[in-house]
């Protein structure tokens, strides 16, 4: 009898230490981790000041969720320094700026659809990048596209880590675990970065090695500089009449960009080209060029008329002669994300059936007219 008892005994306590306390011990962390929610996937910040993450592909749910805003940023590096202060202030709406750095159309398309979806914005700024448009490029979504989906049980996934789990279990307020303490309006500003190669290629030749600047530069800089050794100019740029396959180009943007936007017609889409340095067309193959005007008179062609679509376009002022606007090829100085909101605001630089063919071959004599061998005589000083 009292070996039976001892058994039930042992089993019970089997039970309790196997499954129950285990049980306990998981609900009591998870109702920690819902109140710590660093992300602010489920609300804002309790207990605790509020923060933000700058990494917007696992951050801008909740923005989106928990933040009444009429209008959106949302594009890739392109759009990140442009000021959502500006943008309310010279449009009347109020805006934030969620753009994903580095981010592919199909990677922002997962933000983008939920966006609409939830909030039925007024508008959306937005950055259609030649060199994406080129690459037709995809990437795996797969470590964040579940905080876009239908269910919300499965977003508690994001902290199912040894990182988050241990800043939630002391509720740290380290920058690592809850983010930046920084305003939505400065979040993803530039100049936390100490870029030093803005302001001319002399800047350029000076830092490009430096590992805290951009590794495009870095690239580029080497491959100039090893190119300089055996060649005395560039070599003209050859206009080409050739007509691309663009299809699978046409097929991606079409998937990821324009088939979203024309589900929503009362939400305006004010698409911006950004423009990259034009040392950055001159020293490409022609064919970068071409294949991108091809690319962008088709889609203003087809898109342009619909009510909702506007684009906007910019190479063909002087700004990306000046290279000392850039930090490498193709980023600029926060003062062109402030034009493209001026722009916006006014009406200027539209882009439409009328004028897209006039404003490429305008942006086609810039490239061929443009003179880069002051750098490669700048670069060879070096050598």
């Amino acid at each position: 009898m009292r070996d039976s008892l001892n058994k039930t005994i042992s089993y019970k306590k089997f039970i309790v230490f196997t499954f129950v306390l285990p049980l306990f011990a998981l609900v009591i962390i998870g109702v920690q981790m819902y109140l710590y929610d660093p992300l602010q996937i489920y609300h804002k910040p309790i207990f605790r000041d509020t923060t933000y993450h700058n990494d917007m592909r696992i951050q801008a749910k909740g923005i989106i969720d928990n933040y009444n805003f009429e209008s959106y940023i949302l594009g890739s590096s392109m759009l990140t320094w442009t000021s959502a202060k500006l943008a309310s202030d010279l449009l009347g709406e109020s805006f934030v700026n969620i753009s994903l750095d580095g981010s592919t159309f199909n990677e922002r398309a997962i933000v983008l659809e939920y966006l609409l979806k939830t909030k039925n914005p007024k508008r959306v700024i937005y950055s259609l990048d030649p060199l994406m448009l080129l690459m037709a490029l995809t990437q795996d979504t797969s470590k964040f596209d579940y905080l876009y989906d239908e269910s919300f049980l499965n977003d508690f996934k994001i902290y199912y880590n040894p990182k988050f789990l241990l800043c939630a279990l002391s509720f740290s307020s380290d920058e690592s675990c809850v983010g930046d303490s920084r305003d939505l309006e400065s979040l993803l500003s530039w100049e936390r970065y100490g870029i030093k190669t803005f302001g001319g290629f002399s800047k350029w030749i000076e830092h490009y090695e430096e590992k805290e600047q951009s590794s495009e530069l870095r690239a580029f800089m080497r491959n100039f500089k090893e190119a300089s050794k055996v060649i005395d100019k560039i070599p003209p740029f050859i206009p080409q009449q050739i007509q691309y396959d663009i299809k699978k180009q046409l097929d991606y943007v079409e998937k990821y960009v324009f088939s979203i936007m024309q589900k929503y017609p009362n939400t305006t889409f004010e698409i911006i080209i950004p423009p990259y340095s034009r040392l950055y067309y001159r020293l490409s193959e022609p064919q970068t060029f071409y294949a991108f005007a091809q690319i962008f008179s088709t889609l203003v062609y087809e898109y342009s008329d619909t009510k909702n679509i506007r684009f906007y376009a910019f190479d063909t002022t002087a700004y990306p002669n000046v290279i000392e606007n850039y930090k490498d090829l193709n980023h600029y100085y926060k003062d062109m994300n402030d034009f493209f909101i001026k722009a916006i605001a006014q009406g200027a630089f539209l882009i439409n059936k009328d004028n897209v063919l006039t404003y490429l071959r305008a942006f086609e004599s810039e490239i061929i007219n443009y003179n880069a061998d002051v750098f490669l005589e700048q670069i060879k000083m070096q050598n």
